[in-house]
């Protein structure tokens, strides 16, 4: 397995959370690639965090960036994907950045369906003002990610999953690395971003940054531990649109906390 090291160049950044810290990536868009003296791509990465440390049989090295394993490093692209970006590893070598394209070819379908669902789970509304469409968005997304084979998906609106919650169970005067899964099922078309917070007074009491679809927070730290008892609690869902950012439809889940 090899390491790639990023190096600092390009017109475009990329911010993501590694170790508990925020990491601006400087890379190329694809105008600035071609303007390279010829450029050769040795290698395609989601930037989505390396789940183990098995080896699989398509990857053939590490990213890192300051010494910070940023993902891993595949030999093929993806076939239902486009290439958002290339990152330079060191003279005329660059990895290409990949971004997911799931149900590519059932959206003339779906853009019909979306028309006919007005109150789909995400379809904007009018009320709401479309992120402005601009080559610097860049997601701030979720440390210490990984899967949850565990979680069950519900439909909800024309395309988009969310995983069913109906109680959690904590221990009392525990608020740190507490065991709640918060999913984002593999196939949605947006990031999801989460809050928890408490129904009576809706006091927050954890605010994440945005999970990409196949992706699972595993374990959160509330703002404060409970003592035993039984709380009512929301889990508020907002999605962004994985291309430009664009704000979509929330959706919110009763959830009962059980602290013993």
């Amino acid at each position: 397995m090899k390491s790639f090291t990023i190096n600092p160049a390009g017109d475009k950044t990329l911010t993501l959370r590694r170790e508990r810290q925020k990491l601006k990536l400087p890379y190329c868009s694809a105008e600035e690639y071609d303007d390279y003296p010829q450029p050769v791509v040795c290698g395609y990465t989601d930037l989505r965090r390396k789940r183990n440390d098995k080896e699989k049989k398509d990857e053939i090295g590490t990213l890192l960036y300051n010494g910070v394993p940023i993902s891993f490093v595949r030999e093929k692209k993806h076939k239902l994907s486009a290439i958002r970006g290339y990152l330079s590893v060191g003279g005329d070598d660059f990895i290409a950045i990949e971004s997911h394209r799931f149900l590519l070819w059932l959206l003339p379908i779906l853009l019909a369906l979306i028309l006919l669902m007005v109150f789909s789970f995400c379809g904007r509304t009018p009320e709401q003002t479309p992120v402005e469409e601009t080559s610097s968005w860049s997601p701030v997304i979720e440390d210490d990610l990984g899967e949850d084979t565990t979680a069950a998906s519900t439909q909800s609106g024309a395309q988009i999953q969310i995983a069913g919650f109906s109680s959690w169970h904590i221990p009392a005067g525990q608020a740190e690395n507490l065991p709640i899964y918060l999913h984002n099922p593999d196939g949605n078309s947006c990031y999801f971003s989460f809050r928890i917070a408490l129904e009576d007074t809706d006091e927050t009491l954890y605010q994440s940054d945005m999970v990409p679809p196949g992706e699972t927070i595993r374990q959160v730290d509330l703002t404060h531990s409970f003592n035993a008892g039984t709380y009512d609690v929301v889990i508020y869902i907002t999605t962004n649109a994985l291309d430009d950012g664009a704000a979509m439809n929330s959706a919110k889940l009763n959830v009962a906390l059980t602290v013993s």
